[in-house]
């Protein structure tokens, strides 16, 4: 999750920015593509949402919109936890490791009106009670 100019001089991308924008390469696709699918499949993404996805360097404060999350999975056909966990990512929260199904992670969804700080020291509570209940 770097976003800060690394030793080439380059901004790097969150991570969210950098699936979105990769995909859209390897398809050839453009901001208008990627809205259009999403639309055609009943979701509204705006190309500037978009825009403002891919060049995104900062790292998120607050979870994208569920609706851009929609989007983007419709847009691309993948899974919505797939850009949620880029999200989380994005964000300094791993979940790669933790071996947490979709609707765990949804529960780190949860805590979007929190602070990044107490985001990531909720998220590390979940994660241990997860972890400590049976099979987990």
């Amino acid at each position: 999750m770097a976003q800060s100019a690394g030793d080439s001089g380059q901004v790097r991308l969150n991570a969210l920015a950098q699936d979105v924008s990769d995909r859209m390469s390897r398809n050839g696709w453009s901001t208008h593509e990627v809205s259009r699918r999403a639309q055609r499949a009943g979701f509204p993404l705006s190309e500037r949402t978009v825009q403002n996805t891919i060049t995104n360097t900062s790292p998120y404060i607050r979870l994208p919109e569920e609706r851009t999350i929609l989007g983007l999975a419709a847009a691309f056909d993948l899974p919505p936890v797939y850009f949620r966990t880029l999200a989380l990512r994005s964000m300094g929260m791993d979940l790669a490791e933790s071996n947490l199904s979709g609707d765990e992670q949804v529960v780190l969804l949860l805590m979007k009106p929190l602070s990044a700080e107490r985001q990531n020291a909720l998220a590390e509570i979940v994660l241990q009670v997860i972890r400590g209940w049976p099979g987990g």
